[in-house]
């Protein structure tokens, strides 16, 4: 389990998937203990902080509700109680401000013992632990979030600027302040009075060679705080001034050791692996490279994997590199700088050539590699008369004059390896960097996946191009300006351009216009730069089929596809539907975080619904729709089966359905299904109902109600269970309506929302009675008494149990009979009517057996133990536990398991850890 406070408030299981944690108070509760010291508050404290002083009457049962929601949620033995006081227990590294804690510490240790490289790879891993404002969505928009938390987060955010500081002076230690500049630009423009981010930008400006800057810097800063502050710059700001001004530290690059402390010693000529005899006269020497870019923004990870491939020694190859991804996310930008880093440190003296190979421009076909070796020999200085015919003696031709030289050597924009292979040199102190839309495959090619930006530099990048304190003025602003864009860096550079264009703006202004989905890609131009232009391109190149399939991916209502989901959508078998994704993912106009799933750039998704909105006839398009829906339906019905293959059909099997699609091993594969769609499903739910597909759509939701009730995602189980509903009313199936009604019933109680769901279930109760479901009325019956139960309300709840039971009896069915046995047991137990409890739970485990209900045993088993260790008899206790977990290893019920091991622990202490 894993607790997550440095962003939104967040618990999560170790693979990262969320628990649902209910209300706003809930999520307080749990905020407050996790930022408290020792993680423990009394009852009294939380009283305070959760109602700010002024609690209501009803406080003291509010706050014991709020924990019992909240231990069902994370696990009862999460939040202890020992009077006064609350405890929310967690294991070494589950918390992120833990972690985010504890690299700090090393990487300050680090840089106590002088390792300047550990120093910033411990604090950058530090500061990869925020996802955003400390313990945020805790509010409503009227209250505050409790005081304590609010306290936390002011620690934390300083805590994380003090982390930032440090990992910067690492870095400037390391000598990567060209790289510095932007970013500690934007921070100095974002906390002006706060000095040594101030004097790091001077001391990044001053080593790149910027010295007039540097000094302009502590100018605009030392009036900043006279005239805010009335003070003057402190002594370690005006040490770093004295020493500019006195031409120390130096503005050349501090050499880095490999250990990566820093170095006195220059690097010697032999170091620098150039050829003895040094530059050729004529041509050798030229820089043929478009110019470099000055607000180089970003990207540091790729420079560094960049500069260490350029900088390694020669083999017995040239070194290669093909930079792919998708169009306008910079490969040309990053491939220029990076070869230009490598011109300033003279590593490639003997020239440098460029060419665009037109691999995917408009109106123009690729680059014939003939006619590029024509244009490179005549470069080289070789008579047009003596340059050869023949593409292959071309070839050979180029190989041989670049085979001793330190050549850098840029294909830009290529589209086929049998393109680039031609122009490909042999001599082993090159290098070649090649761009590519496409991930070609060059023996002995290094590959580099150019992504989209993360948000920082994304932001970053923003600023560079917008204006710094435009940016700063309204962050928020810029993060969704950025999240709109998809961190997409051609688009973030057209949002920039609109807004230099337009002074009078504010960044809200632009965003208000993005907002529309339908009209982002209208507001990302420039002239006769857009991004819908980029798309195009790649699109066009496409085959008809895998035009086709990249419209209908744009059509589908999730974020992301299968090709068993896509084969049904499209009418293809699953086969073929792979292929054509695998060919969308080759051309990067798909991104693939997981095997068999497929996504789309959020603007690329964008002009994928703009083809479908103008070239897919709405007819064909509901047709597709439906389609889709009916593949959700079956193969959610055939994995609530793989959960509980005692469970009936929710409805009859319609006959529209086709065979089934795919099957399921076990329980575990189709909950992996399920998390896997959930998404998706509800995504196509509300498709269905805008589009009139009313009957599937509230099937759909219907058989989802076995998975939310294991999953927990109670905002999609409240959302698809309503919309479904609504579609049920629509085509005025009760029968819908009733198993809906239910399912809102037990999805309140599951949320404390008592009176909600006993509302739902007496008008599921009325549904079902008319509709003559006595199964649906006996399972409905069962779980109103569960909410009865959790009122405290015994005697209803016990009545609600019976009735149910009579009705599972007349229609023969165990699996009831056996639940509502074991429902009723409890009752009993909680009443002290032990007898008749142990006498309905054997009743139960009898009928459990007689259908090898063995999850269901699982649950009986547990409530013989809660019986056993009520009555002290501790040996027959710890063997129900024992039977019960048994059950929960083999059907891999982590949660439980862990649940029931601490019973059998407490029991061994000689505790009762039934908890108030």
């Amino acid at each position: 389990m894993r607790f997550e406070a440095l962003g939104r408030l967040a618990v999560t299981d170790d693979a990262g998937r969320p628990y649902g944690m209910g209300s706003l108070r809930q999520r307080q509760l749990l905020a407050v203990l996790l930022c408290r010291p020792g993680r423990s508050a009394s009852n009294e404290m939380l009283l305070d902080a959760l109602w700010g002083g002024r609690p209501p009457p009803s406080a003291w049962q509010n706050l014991r509700t709020y924990v019992y929601r909240v231990r069902q949620t994370i696990g009862r033995d999460r939040i202890r109680y020992a009077a006064p006081d609350y405890t929310l227990a967690v294991q070494p590294g589950e918390v992120d401000v833990d972690r985010f804690e504890e690299m700090a510490a090393r990487g300050r240790r680090a840089w106590a013992d002088g390792d300047a490289g550990a120093a910033a790879e411990q604090l950058a891993a530090a500061l990869g632990c925020w996802r955003g404002e400390p313990y945020s969505g805790l509010d409503d928009g009227i209250d505050e979030p409790p005081a304590p938390v609010r306290i936390e987060s002011t620690r934390l955010t300083e805590l994380r600027l003090a982390v930032l500081e440090d990992r910067l002076a690492a870095d400037l230690v390391l000598g990567r302040h060209h790289d510095l500049v932007p970013e500690l630009t934007t921070l100095v423009e974002a906390h002006p009075l706060r000095e040594r981010l101030r004097g790091q930008l001077m001391l990044a400006l001053h080593r790149s060679g910027r010295t007039s800057e540097a000094l302009s810097v502590f100018r605009t800063g030392r009036r900043m705080l006279v005239e805010e502050l009335g003070i003057d710059p402190g002594p370690e700001l005006c040490d770093i001034e004295r020493e500019i001004l006195a031409g120390s530290p130096a503005p050349e690059q501090v050499p880095v050791t490999a250990g990566g402390s820093a170095s006195g010693a220059g690097e010697s000529p032999a170091g620098t692996g150039i050829r003895p005899g040094g530059r050729a006269p004529g041509w050798w020497g030229q820089c043929q490279l478009p110019g470099d870019i000055i607000d180089f923004t970003g990207r540091r990870t790729e420079l560094r994997a960049l500069d260490e491939l350029l900088r390694r020694p020669p083999d017995q190859s040239p070194t290669i590199c093909v930079l792919h991804g998708m169009g306008g996310v910079g490969k040309t930008r990053l491939a220029v700088h990076a070869a230009h880093r490598h011109l300033h440190a003279d590593r490639y003296p003997d020239g440098q050539l460029y060419v665009d190979l037109r691999g995917v421009t408009a109106d123009q076909q690729p680059a014939d590699p003939s006619d590029v070796l024509e244009s490179f020999l005549r470069q080289l200085g070789v008579p047009g008369q003596l340059i050869p015919g023949d593409p292959g003696a071309r070839s050979a031709m180029f190989r041989s004059h670049l085979v001793e030289r330190r050549v850098l050597v840029l294909l830009d924009n290529a589209a086929t390896e049998d393109q680039v292979l031609p122009l490909l040199p042999a001599g082993r102190y090159c290098a070649v960097l090649v761009t590519s839309r496409r991930n070609l495959s060059l023996e002995g090619a290094v590959s580099l996946h150019v992504d989209v930006f993360p948000e920082a530099d994304a932001v970053e990048f923003l600023a560079v191009n917008a204006g710094g304190a435009r940016v700063a003025a309204e962050p928020d602003a810029a993060a969704e300006i950025v999240r709109l864009c998809g961190h997409l860096p051609i688009a973030v550079a057209l949002a920039a351009h609109r807004l230099r264009a337009r002074p009078a703006w504010q960044l809200r202004d632009l965003l208000a216009r993005m907002r529309n989905r339908h009209r982002i890609l209208d507001e990302l131009v420039a002239g006769s730069r857009a991004v819908q232009d980029v798309v195009d391109l790649s699109y066009r190149a496409l085959s008809p089929a895998q035009q086709r399939v990249f419209r209908l991916l744009g059509a589908h209502p999730g974020t992301d596809a299968t090709a068993r989901s896509m084969a049904a959508a499209a009418d293809l078998d699953a086969r073929t539907a792979e292929d054509l994704l695998e060919s969308l993912l080759d051309e990067h106009l798909l991104v693939q975080t997981t095997p068999d799933r497929y996504r789309m750039h959020d603007l690329v998704r964008a002009y994928a619904r703009h083809l479908v909105d103008t070239r897919e006839p709405g007819e064909r398009r509901s047709v597709t729709l439906g389609r889709l829906l009916r593949y959700y339906r079956r193969t959610a019905t055939l994995a609530r089966q793989a959960l509980d293959p005692h469970l009936h059909p929710v409805f009859e099997p319609p006959g529209d359905d086709g065979d089934a699609t795919g099957t399921f091993h076990d329980r575990d594969d189709a909950l992996r299904w399920f998390h896997a769609e959930r998404a998706a499903m509800v995504a196509a739910i509300h498709a269905g109902a805008d589009s009139g597909e009313d009957r599937v759509t509230w099937q759909l939701s219907a058989v989802l109600l076995s998975f939310f009730y294991l999953s927990k995602h109670w905002d999609d189980w409240l959302d698809t269970h309503r919309v479904g509903l609504l579609a049920a009313e629509r085509v005025g199936d009760l029968a819908g309506q009733a198993r809906l009604q239910m399912g809102l019933g037990v999805a309140y109680d599951d949320l404390g929302r008592f009176d909600d769901a006993v509302a739902h279930h007496e008008t599921a109760a009325a549904l079902f009675r008319r509709t003559s479901d006595r199964r649906g009325e006996a399972w409905n019956l069962n779980n109103l008494g569960v909410v009865y139960d959790n009122l405290g309300r015994f005697p209803e709840a016990a009545d609600r149990y019976q009735a149910a039971l009579e009705l599972f009896r007349d229609l023969g069915d165990p699996k009831g009979q056996g639940l509502c046995l074991n429902n009723l047991g409890d009752v009993h137990r909680q009443q002290g009517r032990h007898d008749r409890a142990e006498d309905c739970l054997r009743r139960a485990l009898d009928a459990q057996r007689g259908c090898a209900d063995r999850e269901a045993q699982r649950i009986t088993f547990g409530t013989f133990g809660d019986l056993y260790r009520d009555l002290g008899r501790t040996a027959q206790a710890a063997a129900a536990y024992r039977d019960a977990l048994e059950i929960c290893v083999e059907f891999d019920d982590r949660w439980r398991a862990d649940q029931l091991r601490r019973h059998l622990k407490a029991l061994d202490a000689g505790e009762n850890d039934a908890s108030p």
